[in-house]
């Protein structure tokens, strides 16, 4: 299993009370977790969380050893407007994945745009027990 699949693994394990719907295009409905965008015509209904497929990686120098902990930007959208949903979305992913790599950014809600916040979560298998990991 890819550290990519893995993390999205581990990821919706612990927002999946949270998170929402998406209605995908053949009309199944899934939890509303993606590793990069959803197909196109989906829809998504309460908190939704997306995942880039392309980690981030530490400078490294010269010489220095390259097997370091990568991290994954995630997007979180609410697009339900519930008060507080980002809020207890990134608390909840806290308990899991503390320290962020990047810490959380609130983007705020436009017309056109639902209200989001963006963090990079930290990922290093060997910081999980063999239970914990998926």
């Amino acid at each position: 299993m890819t550290t990519a699949v893995a993390l999205r693994e581990r990821v919706e394990a612990v927002l999946l009370p949270l998170l929402g719907t998406y209605t995908l295009p053949s009309g199944d409905t899934v939890p509303a977790i993606w590793m990069g965008d959803p197909p196109e015509g989906t829809t998504a209904e309460g908190l939704e969380c997306l995942i880039s497929p392309n980690p981030r990686r530490d400078a490294v120098e010269a010489f220095a050893y390259l097997g370091g902990p990568i991290a994954y930007p995630v997007r979180l959208v609410n697009n339900a407007a519930e008060a507080d949903a980002l809020d207890i979305a990134v608390n909840e992913l806290a308990q899991h994945f503390w320290p962020f790599w990047d810490d959380p950014v609130l983007l705020e809600a436009t017309a056109d745009v639902p209200e989001q916040t963006t963090l990079s979560l930290l990922y290093d298998p060997t910081q999980f027990s063999p239970e914990e990991t998926p």
